[in-house]
């Protein structure tokens, strides 16, 4: 079970890759686990509709929200994705600093690809790290994405999560191309 504040040793257990063990509903995740519960339901237009927007771009930058609060089904529409498209790049932001986009540079390598996943920042932001930092400079890292980016990038996050970003990173929020809610 998620834990307010909380980070295992090691940092939050990540798992983007479908050929790895299964987690429990109960492990602490940063959103992306190959656990799928018995009765996910999402929404089928939304996902064909993120579906087509990577199928439709590639080679050029987009800024999208993809909004699955249960990180199982996130993790399973992600492999999905992935399966459609093998040319995704799937990006953990750990360890946190109050600059995402300068960790997800330098953590993804300079190649083509269909799209970027991003996650991991609801759990930063519910870390002990300078929120307001965070916010602050991801508010102003949309021209830097694009500038780096040349795909589709998708960030993975709950609803709580999306709701502080369109209150708090305003002008994050308004370079979004997409907002995908996939909760049914």
């Amino acid at each position: 079970m998620r834990r307010p504040n909380s980070v295992p040793p090691g940092g939050p257990k990540v798992n983007f890759s479908p050929d790895r063990d299964s987690a429990s509903p109960d492990d602490y995740t940063t959103g992306m686990t190959d656990y799928i519960p018995e009765h996910s339901h999402y929404r089928t237009d939304e996902m064909e509709a993120l579906r087509s927007l990577i199928a439709a771009s590639p080679g050029a930058f987009t800024l999208n929200l993809a909004i699955c609060t249960d990180t199982a089904l996130r993790s399973h529409l992600a492999q999905e994705l992935q399966s459609a498209f093998p040319a995704i790049e799937l990006v953990s932001f750990w360890p946190y600093t109050s600059d995402l986009f300068e960790h997800v540079h330098r953590t993804t390598a300079a190649q083509p690809r269909d799209a970027l996943f991003v996650s991991g920042l609801e759990d930063a932001l519910d870390a002990d790290i300078d929120r307001a930092a965070l916010l602050a400079t991801l508010n102003t890292s949309p021209p830097r994405w694009k500038a780096w980016f040349a795909c589709p990038v998708i960030f993975w996050m709950n609803g709580p999560t999306a709701d502080l970003l369109r209150e708090e990173a305003r002008d994050f929020w308004e370079w979004q191309t997409g907002l995908f809610r996939l909760d049914a």
